[in-house]
């Protein structure tokens, strides 16, 4: 399991950041990054969920298309960072 404990809402960025990557590429990627089921997949409130992903777009580590989250380059980078610590 790769959620990490944080005391604010950035902190859980590289938690959402490493589920995409985690599944980045896979066939089960379009059901992972659905925004709506996302809360769902890190076990999340959905309230939570939103502000974390609102902070994630916010500083580029997602992209949204339609319903769907996807990694920058940025956000890769951060997500990489995080599971290898």
């Amino acid at each position: 399991d790769h959620k990490m404990i944080g005391v604010g809402r950035h902190d859980h960025d590289p938690v959402s950041s490493g589920h995409l990557f985690n599944h980045e590429g896979l066939p089960e990627a379009e059901t992972e990054s659905a925004i709506a089921d996302l809360h769902e997949h890190l076990s999340w409130d959905p309230i939570f969920t939103n502000q974390v992903v609102k902070y994630a777009l916010n500083n580029q580590y997602v992209s949204r298309k339609e319903t769907q989250l996807a990694l920058t380059e940025h956000g890769r980078t951060i997500a990489q960072q995080a599971l290898v610590q």
